[in-house]
């Protein structure tokens, strides 16, 4: 699979834009590359809204007759990858959706909650990635229907 962004890109973008980014400086060029991949991926499995602009086109973007892929989603798969370098696990992250640990004295308490964070749910390590996402996700709380004749 061939990654929306270069290594290159993404160290440009991690240098000029984020702080801590010691574990991403650190990392071996194989290891930005896999997280790279990682990240598109991600972004290629979520439901977007529009369809491919070119149906045998091996990622998701561009879509609808574009060109090219939006600056929006080079720079979230960038703050994905970012975030699978530092040792953010999607599974982790999804597991830890719910659950709540409180301590009191020597008493610890692990409850599930209810937590609306479906951008974890949907393997987006990031929030910043997730806000550059948003615009092109479809609304999961509608359904669409259409009449064929």
């Amino acid at each position: 699979m061939t990654s929306y962004v270069e290594v290159e890109d993404a160290d440009t973008y991690i240098l000029s834009y984020k702080l801590k980014r010691s574990a991403w400086i650190n990392a071996s060029e194989t290891d930005k590359e896999i997280a790279l991949n990682n990240a598109t991926r991600i972004i290629n499995k979520l439901p977007l809204l529009g369809t491919k602009t070119d149906d045998s086109q091996e990622n998701a973007f561009p879509r609808g007759g574009e060109a090219n892929v939006p600056q929006d989603i080079l720079d979230a798969c960038v703050e994905i990858a970012f975030c699978l370098i530092d040792g953010v696990d999607p599974v982790k992250e999804f597991e830890n959706l719910t659950t709540i640990s409180k301590s009191y004295g020597s008493v610890s308490i692990t409850s599930k909650e209810k937590v609306n964070k479906a951008y974890v749910a949907m393997g987006i390590v990031s929030l910043d990635a997730y806000i550059l996402l948003l615009p092109y996700l479809r609304n999961l709380d509608t359904i669409s229907v259409e009449r064929s004749s």
